[in-house]
């Protein structure tokens, strides 16, 4: 996975550097008229101790009935349906298959995968706050969005492109878009000069800088090679209008309400901010090592699967963090040995834990919670 993302990054790096060396390859946030954030950015310097000794965790594969290629996994629950995303390779088979919990009874097959009309090659799922919609599907390829209603009917939610070609500037990221209801939705957004979430309606198409994600402490107006530092897992709380952005290749979370409100960043002191002297050092040397790898939340907690070493030489080191959605830590579980999920999702009515393990064929993993744990 981190091979294709090497190659991502190489291409991204040399078309900046190439041409007549622009420096708004992707735009720059201020054009989005990002708020000042220096007094309203609260940074807390922790330590691993505040977890205390990690909890054992232990669950059950359940295996599923469709063949799936367990591959960018991603899942939610809603109305006792777990929609679950995944990478399929095959023209013509379904990159969304809707799920009934508990007995994970398939209900239905949505998003075809193919170029024709209302087909898709790559999707992100998006939650709903919208009582007649489950949830929307972000094209990551045509840049649509679809939506799928309550009677599991996937359709166009929008029919041009959410950002015009001609946008100046901005440039969405493909995972953790946010729906705030209606047509109004939070983006993530790559610029030259760090990464953002800005707030956009699409019948307007007016955006408005919500969070900057490197915030109190960038490393300078001149970082274009540095843009990798910023990237991360974004989870969203419908309930109390909340969000966490987990950063991969830095200890490091950010806390915020929709609006960018009352941002709480939490730096672990084991690793300084930002310190590597070029963008390759936080992936290539060890010296900084991927961190936070998936993110999800529940109403009353977020949960962030936390690697933190050198997955090569300690290749059974996975974890998840249980979190506050206003930044205090509670707990780290420690996962079975050879685990590594990117994702997962809970459901409250049963107290139950679903982690996707990309490394099995039966990828679903389900823990049972206590009722006051989850």
């Amino acid at each position: 996975m981190y091979k294709y993302l090497y190659i991502l990054l190489i291409y991204f790096l040399s078309s900046c550097n190439s041409g007549n060396n622009t420096a708004y390859f992707w735009g720059i946030l201020e054009e989005i008229g990002y708020p000042l954030q220096a007094d309203s950015v609260s940074l807390v310097s922790m330590d691993e101790s505040v977890f205390g000794e990690a909890i054992s965790l232990k669950g059950e594969y359940i295996p599923i009935e469709p063949l799936i290629k367990p591959a960018e996994l991603e899942a939610f629950i809603k109305d006792s349906l777990l929609f679950l995303k995944h990478l399929e390779q095959r023209e013509g088979e379904p990159l969304l298959h809707v799920l009934k919990i508990p007995s994970l009874e398939v209900v239905a097959e949505l998003a075809k995968r193919g170029n024709g009309p209302e087909e898709v090659m790559d999707i992100r799922l998006i939650e709903s706050h919208d009582e007649c919609i489950h949830c929307f599907i972000h094209d990551v390829n045509k840049n649509l969005l679809y939506k799928v209603d309550k009677k599991l009917n996937f359709s166009p939610f929008y029919k041009d492109k959410i950002i015009p070609e001609n946008a100046g500037g901005i440039k969405i990221g493909s995972e953790g878009i946010v729906h705030l209801g209606d047509s109004n939705f939070l983006f993530p957004q790559m610029a030259d000069d760090g990464m953002g979430i800005f707030e956009m309606n699409l019948s307007d198409k007016i955006a408005k800088g919500r969070i900057k994600l490197n915030c109190s402490d960038n490393i300078g107006a001149v970082w274009a090679p540095y843009w990798s530092c910023y990237l991360g897992n974004l989870c969203s709380n419908q309930t109390n209008r909340s969000l966490a952005y987990a950063y991969t290749f830095y200890h490091r979370i950010l806390f915020a309400d929709f609006k960018g409100d009352n941002i709480k960043v939490v730096q672990f002191e084991e690793q300084a901010p930002f310190q590597s002297k070029d963008s390759w050092h936080q992936m290539n040397t060890g010296q900084d090592v991927c961190y936070y790898i998936g993110a999800f939340g529940s109403s009353n907690y977020t949960y962030f699967l936390y690697r933190g070493c050198n997955y090569e030489k300690e290749p059974n080191c996975v974890y998840l963090e249980q979190w506050t959605w206003d930044g205090k830590p509670v707990k780290r579980f420690e996962l079975e040995k050879g685990m590594y999920p990117l994702g997962g999702c809970v459901d409250e009515k049963t107290s139950t834990l679903y982690l996707l393990d990309v490394t099995k064929d039966d990828f679903i993993y389900k823990i049972q919670m206590g009722n006051d744990k989850i």
